[in-house]
């Protein structure tokens, strides 16, 4: 997927953040939300 390429990018962050425990789900799940509901409603779940 976009994500898992993008968080893997070692070149761009030094390491591939997929690795990072959650993380690649948590950035779906908020890009799902943002597609869904729009950026303002998804800021305000996290604000």
């Amino acid at each position: 997927t976009f994500v898992t390429s993008f968080l893997g990018n070692e070149d761009f962050f030094g390491q591939d953040l997929n690795k990072v425990p959650g993380l690649t789900d948590a950035v779906v799940a908020y890009l799902d939300d943002i597609k869904a509901n729009g950026m303002r409603a998804a800021l305000c779940k996290i604000s």
